[in-house]
């Protein structure tokens, strides 16, 4: 077997995950296993978000060395799914480099989805959190609009346009003008809770959570690299509606009000149906991912209710998030990262991100202070959650291995006898 094209198709499986969605710890460890599963006996791999290094020694004493950069990352889980599933079929049968690099062709080559689903979600996805910020029912029709016109224009700037802060502005440019010049026309009334429902579909805020995450994880450069992106993100989507608010003459976007419980949790929920069908989380698993989303906003609306702080009420959210998405992965066979990205959608501080990037653009420093500090008081709060479950689950698994291997060794001892 030539080891340096091995060497090149273990590094394309890494890339295609993290192109699709993958954290840069399951990139890592994926690669990690798939290398000693061959037999290499040293294993030296850098991962972030936008590059790869790997420098690996075979039996024989051979060094060898490649790194490739990650372009046009986006979400696909249903892609995810089947390039996990090909990394753990590869450590279990050690095929020839031909049939790692017909598999993954087989996988790459998969049709795209039809357009209709991307429109589906962004409809549910953007109509369900207008209704979580507090829109009434008039107010859905301008946000299925906004959604419909959105995904047309996101489908065709994307072929032409990879600067997120130039992508951004245009869209939301755009939309803004949409939604308040048709709310201005009688259609709906409450044009705050639909713009910030449209934003979250441009930017959720995933990303800044994702970068703590990973500084907590001692992931540094990855963990600069997604907050970075965020706020770039963030700024367009701020220059985008503040241009169309002086375009239409509306002074500013008011902040949002207090929502019911009920509406938040249903409107969350249907919004994480929808982002389940845009991040291509296919079938019962696109339903159980919303569960998961249901249980863990009703989970941190009863905490609020009991005046826990912002911090901890987030955290024990978070945490329960963290737990589902791991049972469910291990009940689907599918990545923890699907479950738990949408399961935890509905306290992403994607709103609070916005305000921050809106009053900066503004000049409104006091507010955006405000706005800053409750952002990352929510993402350390998920990243916290998340961080607890993940050393919670190393333990359980250490002490049990413990107990498996003293079981093994008295049995062994009383047949010895």
């Amino acid at each position: 077997m030539d080891n340096q094209e091995l060497l090149k198709q273990i590094l394309k499986i890494g890339k295609e995950m993290l192109r699709c969605g993958a954290e840069v710890a399951r990139a890592e460890d994926s690669l990690t296993r798939i290398f000693r599963s061959y037999g290499f006996t040293s294993i030296d791999i850098w991962v972030i978000s936008s590059s790869i290094q790997v420098t690996v020694e075979t039996a024989e004493g051979q060094m060898l060395t490649e790194t490739c950069a990650i372009q046009d990352n986006g979400i696909d889980y249903d892609r995810l799914d089947r390039l996990n599933a090909l990394s753990r079929g590869i450590c279990a049968q050690t095929p020839s480099v031909e049939e790692i690099d017909r598999r993954l062709r087989e996988i790459l080559a998969r049709p795209e989805p039809k357009a209709v689903w991307e429109y589906l979600g962004a409809i549910l996805g953007c109509s369900g959190f207008s209704v979580s910020f507090g829109c009434g029912s008039v107010d859905l029709i301008v946000s299925a609009l906004a959604a419909v016109v959105l995904t047309f224009l996101a489908r065709f700037i994307r072929r032409h346009e990879s600067n997120t802060i130039v992508y951004n502005f245009i869209i939301s440019f755009f939309v803004a003008l949409l939604i308040n010049y048709t709310i201005n026309a009688g259609l709906g009334s409450n044009a705050v809770a639909v713009l910030i429902g449209m934003v979250m579909l441009l930017i959720s805020g995933l990303s800044t959570t994702n970068g703590l995450r990973d500084l907590l994880h001692r992931d540094t450069i990855s963990g600069i690299l997604n907050i970075s992106s965020s706020l770039v993100g963030a700024t367009g989507i701020a220059l985008g509606i503040t241009l169309s608010l002086l375009i239409v003459g509306v002074d500013e976007v008011a902040p949002l009000s207090a929502v019911p419980a009920v509406n938040e949790i249903l409107g969350s929920t249907v919004a994480c149906i929808g982002f389940a069908l845009l991040f291509r989380f296919w079938r019962a698993k696109c339903l159980w991912s919303a569960f998961g989303a249901f249980l863990m906003i009703s989970i941190y609306r009863i905490a609020m209710r009991f005046s826990l702080p912002l911090l901890e009420a987030v955290i024990i959210a978070s945490a329960f998030a963290g737990f589902y998405a791991q049972i469910m992965a291990r009940i689907n066979k599918t990545p923890s990262t699907a479950f738990l990205t949408i399961a935890v959608l509905p306290i992403i501080p994607g709103a609070k991100l916005f305000y921050m990037m809106y009053y900066i653009v503004n000049s409104e420093f006091d507010k955006a202070r405000s706005a800053g500090a409750d952002m990352l008081l929510v993402c350390l709060g998920i990243a916290l959650g998340f961080l607890f479950i993940d050393v919670t689950l190393k333990y359980l698994t250490l002490f049990l291995q413990w107990i498996k291997r003293g079981v093994e060794n008295r049995r062994g001892a009383k047949e010895a006898k």
